[in-house]
């Protein structure tokens, strides 16, 4: 229940806290492909369309790890292997969780499954 409460209270917070952009991979020429909500390709655009890292992003699906950034005046998609985002951004354990929020290593499963 405490554990359950506390991991509640990390990923609301964890939700108010913008996710920043720290490094863009672009290909070859200097473009990078752009997707949809969906993952559907929408096409490419130039290393000059994004803003100088680090920067905000407009959205960050955790599911997917994509990132939502506005780029050439429009909002955009990139692949979680496209950029590098910061360590707020990453999936937490439980035990992670909990050491952020209460400075335990306890899981709900015991100690020894946070070492």
């Amino acid at each position: 229940m405490v554990l359950a409460a506390l991991c509640s209270f990390a990923v609301s917070a964890m939700a108010q806290e913008k996710i920043k952009i720290e490094k863009i991979m672009f290909g070859s020429g200097g473009m990078i492909a752009v997707f949809d909500e969906k993952g559907g390709k929408k096409g490419e655009l130039p290393k000059e369309a994004f803003p100088s890292v680090p920067f905000d992003a407009a959205d960050y699906n955790r599911n997917t790890r994509s990132v939502k950034v506005n780029a050439g005046g429009q909002e955009v998609w990139l692949s979680p292997f496209q950029v590098q985002v910061s360590a707020k951004a990453q999936v937490l354990t439980e035990c992670q969780t909990a050491q952020r929020v209460s400075g335990t290593t306890f899981s709900s499963r015991g100690a020894s499954e946070c070492k």
